[in-house]
């Protein structure tokens, strides 16, 4: 689920992370968050503290609000971001009528810093019956059952934390452990980390193509699969959806819901008879609008999951 703007080709080094930091209203930090993703954010922490974004001292007198902090880097899109993300605010100011404006703290950050920040937030997480997302720096002693995915934060979308990834997650477990229909391959639309794909992977379905137009997001996902040991079994590519051969068992798209609605006759097409589809990347408020573009005589609804405002829904090709 990001806004595919490509970085400079310039190393690493060369660049600093900013960190912005915006303290708003608890109902507003989803859609903050995804906005932040949108723009090309490796990741983002909310902090539980409420803390002046301007001042950095905790606050007495909002209760009910929340740190939202989101590291970009200091590139040569970087300004167009920060204008995205004012006009942005603006937006949320009027229409949820704020009484006041969203301010945002910006601050340097080396890139030893951005990942001594993301070790602090990110840790080992249960998702479903037997999905443990782990980092590469954690240990963990697996129990009966367990299938551990290595996952650190990186320039990919899609560490398992979002609701959006959790819910998908949950759905494949949930479609591969009922037998109702078995499942030889898996299309994995906007690819991001590969974190789907190698779920899908461990869970035993043989073959698996994950598409993404951001090669940056397909260079991570190639590496998570390898690091994984799926890499037979996960193939990705840069390529738009249209021009994907073949049809699968199970497609899952995790993107935004507009997306979603302008790709949904090429979702459908890839679909074998009878297969599944997975979308996620729904904010509750747009769940009955996707639902009444996607829902047909030929596509049926299946089962719906939700989560702290976000909605994935299962549909199957009659």
């Amino acid at each position: 689920m990001r806004n595919h703007i490509h970085p400079t080709t310039i190393s690493p080094s060369e660049e600093p992370w900013v960190e912005i930091s915006i303290e708003i209203h608890e109902r507003l930090q989803d859609s903050l968050a995804n906005f932040f993703i949108e723009l090309g954010a490796n990741g983002v922490v909310v902090d539980e503290e409420r803390v002046d974004p301007l001042s950095g001292k905790v606050k007495t007198d909002k209760q009910d609000h929340k740190l939202i902090c989101a590291y970009l880097k200091k590139d040569i899109y970087f300004q167009q971001k920060i204008t995205a993300l004012e006009r942005y605010l603006k937006s949320l100011r009027e229409l949820h009528l704020l009484q006041e404006h969203p301010q945002m703290r910006l601050k340097i950050t080396k890139d030893e810093d951005w990942n001594k920040k993301w070790q602090t937030f990110f840790t080992t997480t249960r998702i479903g019956t037997h999905f443990i997302i782990k980092p590469s720096w954690e240990l963990y002693l697996s129990e009966e059952g367990d299938i551990i995915i290595e996952m650190d934060p990186g320039m990919a979308f899609g560490t398992g934390t979002h609701p959006t990834t959790r819910m998908c997650l949950e759905a494949i477990e949930h479609l591969m452990g009922n037998g109702t229909k078995s499942i030889y391959s898996m299309l994995d639309v906007g690819v991001g980390s590969g974190i789907l794909s190698i779920a899908a992977a461990k869970l035993g379905i043989p073959r698996i193509v994950g598409i993404d137009i951001d090669p940056i997001a397909l260079r991570y996902a190639q590496q998570n699969a390898e690091k994984n040991c799926v890499s037979d079994r996960v193939e990705v590519q840069t390529v738009s959806l249209k021009k994907v051969e073949g049809k699968f068992d199970l497609v899952a798209a995790n993107i935004l819901s507009e997306v979603i609605i302008k790709l949904r006759k090429d979702l459908y097409y890839h679909l074998a008879e009878g297969g599944l589809l997975i979308l996620s990347g729904i904010l509750e408020e747009h769940n009955a609008k996707v639902a009444r573009k996607m829902v047909s005589k030929k596509l049926s609804l299946c089962d719906t999951y939700h989560h702290t405002g976000w909605t994935c829904l299962v549909l199957q090709k009659q």
